[in-house]
């Protein structure tokens, strides 16, 4: 399970929150009882009015890196 590290800033919470979202929290002790693993990474970015969007450049290293250490773990 890929988590981002840092949490949204209080501009980008209070924009999501005007549509009724908000962030998925992490339940550490769920995700390790069902197996998975954890990555945490900052993958996001926010534009000045809040907007959060995934970075794709910090996503695919995150992901290209997890991928080399994992392989043949299976």
């Amino acid at each position: 399970m890929l988590v981002q590290r840092r949490p949204p800033s209080p501009v980008a919470l209070q924009r999501y929150a005007q549509v009724g979202a908000e962030p998925v929290l992490l339940d550490r002790d769920t995700v390790i009882a069902s197996g998975r693993r954890i990555v945490i990474a900052n993958v996001m970015e926010e534009a000045a009015n809040g907007a959060v969007r995934h970075n794709s450049t910090r996503l695919a290293r995150v992901l290209m890196r997890w991928y080399s250490r994992t392989e043949g773990l299976q």
